[in-house]
This record gives structure tokens, C-alpha cells and sequence, in this order.
């Protein structure tokens, strides 16, 4: 067997493999940006990540996604939509996407906090804005 036929081969099984979740976001009927082998829908955000979730709702939709290597994200960008993610089905919605970069303030933010201490302070939030309180 040749090194060149090996070395082929091994290309393909990793392209492959790196495209084989791109199809999750089809499946649910979310419409998105092509990804492209390896590194999904990164270079649709070359021109900064606002205004590249600007143009992804203008493009695609209030309902849309993209991936970012083999990692499906959506985004919700509707009222109705968002407030039946964060309060009718918020148990199932409790880790947000983060890079791990952040610093420590912004990590510790309502909009990053994850699993049960998401749903502590999404608890006292919820009752904070409750119509009696308002």
C-alpha cells in the first residue's frame, strides 16, 4: 500500500468525519450558513461576531444557526421564542455558549452562568419581575 494512498485515505475519513454533524441543523429545519470541512460557519464571523448575528438573522431568519467546528449553536432572536426558552422551558436551556476566555466578571454574568447556579439566580430573577412585584 502506498503512502500517498494512505495518506488520501486518512484525508477523507477526516474531512468526513468533520462534516458528519453538519446535518443536526437541517434535520430540525433550521435554516444556516454552508459550514465549511473543519471549521463550520468560522469564517462567516470574520467580520466580528455582532454583526455577524446580525446578518445571520437577516439572512436566515428570527430562528437560525451555525456551527462553529463540529458544534451546533442556534440562536432565537424572537420575544415570543426567547421568553418560552427562559421561562416556560428554561430546565432544559441552562448552558450558554462561552469561550472560556472571558474575564472572571463577565464569566459570573447572568447571561454565561451554567447548570444549577443558572437556575438559583434565574429563580430570584423570576421572582424579582414577577407582574405583583412590578
Amino acid at each position: 500500500e502506498s503512502p500517498v494512498f494512505s495518506k488520501r485515505w486518512l484525508w477523507t475519513i477526516a474531512v468526513r468525519y468533520s462534516m458528519s454533524a453538519f446535518s443536526r441543523l437541517e434535520k430540525l429545519g433550521i435554516r444556516h450558513p454552508k459550514p465549511s470541512p473543519f471549521v463550520g460557519n468560522l469564517m462567516f464571523f470574520r467580520q466580528g461576531f455582532w454583526e455577524s448575528q446580525l446578518e445571520l438573522r437577516e439572512r436566515y431568519g428570527p430562528l437560525c444557526g451555525y456551527y462553529l467546528g463540529r458544534r451546533m449553536h442556534v440562536v432565537i432572536s424572537e420575544p415570543d421564542m426567547i421568553k418560552q426558552v427562559l421561562v416556560e422551558n428554561f430546565s432544559n436551556f441552562s448552558n450558554r455558549m462561552a469561550s472560556g476566555l472571558e474575564p472572571k466578571m463577565v464569566a459570573d454574568s447572568v447571561l454565561l452562568l451554567r447548570d444549577r447556579r443558572w437556575e438559583e439566580v434565574r429563580g430570584a430573577l423570576m421572582s424579582s419581575f414577577s407582574p405583583e412585584k412590578l
